[in-house]
């Protein structure tokens, strides 16, 4: 499981669930609109990520 939190709140924003092994790298698109996670079960997702104000 991935967890996104606010950095201001300190709040969980949203979780992201796919993967069945550890996620062991993170990466946001360059617009923060997308993450690609990779997984020691050798797949790697892409997440739309939840726009909250």
């Amino acid at each position: 499981m991935i967890h996104l939190w606010n950095l201001e709140t300190g709040k969980k924003q949203h979780t992201f669930s796919g993967h069945k092994w550890t996620v062991n790298t993170l990466a946001f698109s360059p617009d923060g609109k997308t993450l690609a996670s990779g997984s020691d079960d050798g797949t790697i997702l892409l997440w739309g990520v939840p726009i909250r104000k």
